[in-house]
């Protein structure tokens, strides 16, 4: 049999993986509260008790060198640069508990999303562990990616190793969810919508 050659082409959106500093968590985390006067549930598709906004002037101070980094990246990616600067919308944080789940959405009024994780409790990396099943673990974040008005060209991609620090940046219209889990403790995580300024 003869040899052919095959190349696979990059294609689809741009979900981009990278990995904050313990400092630059901590930083993020000091941003983070409780705050019943900061409740931002009405704005969001999350089955979740606890999500707050979060201040995003002083978080885009922190977060700016890996927009630009993502920027960068996606001018390899499709060929062409992002015609402007990425500027921060929106910014929240879930604390999410056992039972809670955020269902299939995508983000709007922006260009851009992404999701830091900041904490994931020991109960719930055992529970991952100790998980069976053939679907997604409890508390993935879950993205799944499919070409317009396909039924069948659909990928999920299932982030594993959860740690803090841990962060995605992606267009804002790329499918994405959170199944629930059953352990005390949380998994809290923090989202910022970006917006292309010009």
């Amino acid at each position: 049999m003869r040899d052919i050659m095959t190349q696979t082409i990059n294609s689809g959106p741009l979900v981009l993986y990278m990995k904050l500093t313990p400092e630059e968590v901590e930083q993020i985390k000091k941003l983070c509260k409780k705050d019943k006067k900061k409740d931002f549930r009405k704005q969001l598709a999350g089955i979740i008790k606890h999500e707050y906004e979060v201040d995003i002037n002083k978080a885009s101070r922190i977060l700016y060198p890996y927009w630009y980094a993502y920027s960068e990246v996606h001018k390899t990616w499709y060929g062409k640069a992002i015609e402007g600067s990425l500027s921060c919308t929106a910014g929240w944080v879930n604390y999410m508990q056992a039972g809670d789940c955020n269902p299939i959405h995508i983000h709007t009024d922006c260009q851009f999303s992404c999701v830091l994780f900041l904490h994931v409790s020991k109960n719930l990396r055992e529970e991952r562990k100790k998980f069976v099943g053939s679907g997604a673990k409890p508390g993935s974040l879950i993205f799944t990616l499919r070409a317009p008005q396909e039924h069948f060209h659909v990928t999920e991609y299932e982030t594993h190793n959860m740690e803090a620090g841990d962060f995605y940046i992606f267009p804002h219209n790329v499918l994405h969810s959170v199944p629930s889990f059953r352990s005390k403790g949380e998994r809290v995580t923090a989202s910022f919508n970006m917006a292309v300024k010009k």
